[in-house]
């Protein structure tokens, strides 16, 4: 296994739930299992845990991209987007912030449901842990796909649980 956005091979598993919250929310053994690792087992390089990592792997595919998320954030075609990024995604925003049309928004500044942007204005429209809490999701996606542009991409990550 190697990480998607620095290409490090050396990764660090830190558990996330404790016996308490386990306990209140009644969480199966193999449920704990999954949610350490996926939001536990980061990448010693760049602190990516695997939601940010595959987030990032999904981008890239989006854009026909094969390689590290670092140096795909470095390519000229990546340069030119209008990206928005709504609340951070992860440890994505330490590479993505170095994208001169990168817009990072973080609530409450940014109403999810009702955008204060342009008509397709975004190429890129990347969202992490908003959308479980929006009132109305739909409302939100439809936002979403009202400030992307004609074959833009909407990418989010959420929490299952």
């Amino acid at each position: 296994m190697f990480c998607y956005c620095c290409g490090s091979l050396n990764f660090k598993a830190n558990s996330v739930l404790w016996k308490e919250l386990i306990d209140e929310w009644r969480i199966a053994d193999f449920e704990v299992d999954y949610i350490n690792k996926q939001q536990g087992l980061q990448c010693a390089g760049c602190n990516s845990n695997l939601r940010s990592i595959a987030l990032a792997f999904s981008i890239m595919k989006c854009f026909r991209y094969s390689g590290l998320f670092k140096d795909f954030v470095k390519e000229k075609q990546i340069k030119d987007l209008k990206i928005l990024e709504i609340n951070e995604a992860g440890s994505l925003t330490q590479f993505l912030s170095c994208l001169p049309k990168h817009t990072l928004s973080q609530y409450p500044d940014v109403d999810m449901m009702s955008m204060k942007f342009k008509d397709e204005s975004y190429d890129l429209v990347l969202h992490s842990d908003v959308l479980e809490h929006v009132l109305h999701p739909v409302r939100g996606l439809s936002e979403c796909r009202r400030i992307l542009k004609p074959n833009g991409v909407c990418a989010l990550r959420f929490q299952l649980l």
